[in-house]
């Protein structure tokens, strides 16, 4: 009986002096790389805001205040207020000869003192 357990406590000390192999565990712990399909789109520009954007620039290179411009599909709808009827039809001529404009709405109204 001495020697069985002189042999039992001789593997146990000899299983203490190794060191635990953490690679199965750490392996398991660890996250699997997603293969991910990256999309990247290019900024898109939006063309009636960028058209609206050189209307009023060139409006406002004209001295004319007041005014505002909103474009859809081409299309410039001119707002606000001006003092003088030359100044209003001055305006929507501007935005008509802007390239890229299709038509011109002129709503801009003629209030004196404005």
């Amino acid at each position: 009986m001495k020697k069985t357990l002189a042999v039992a406590l001789m593997l146990g000390l000899a299983a203490c002096g190794e060191e635990p192999s953490l690679a199965p565990v750490a392996q398991a712990a660890a996250p699997k790389p997603m293969a991910v399909a990256a999309v990247v789109e290019p900024q898109k520009v939006d063309a009636d805001k960028e058209l609206a954007q050189r209307v009023m620039r060139a409006i406002d290179e004209a001295k004319i205040h007041g005014i505002d411009a909103v474009v859809v599909d081409g299309a410039v709808t001119l707002w606000g207020t001006t003092s003088t009827k030359r100044a209003r039809l001055r305006a929507a001529k501007i935005a008509a000869g802007i390239e890229g404009v299709r038509a011109v709405e002129n709503r801009v109204q003629v209030v004196a003192g404005s």
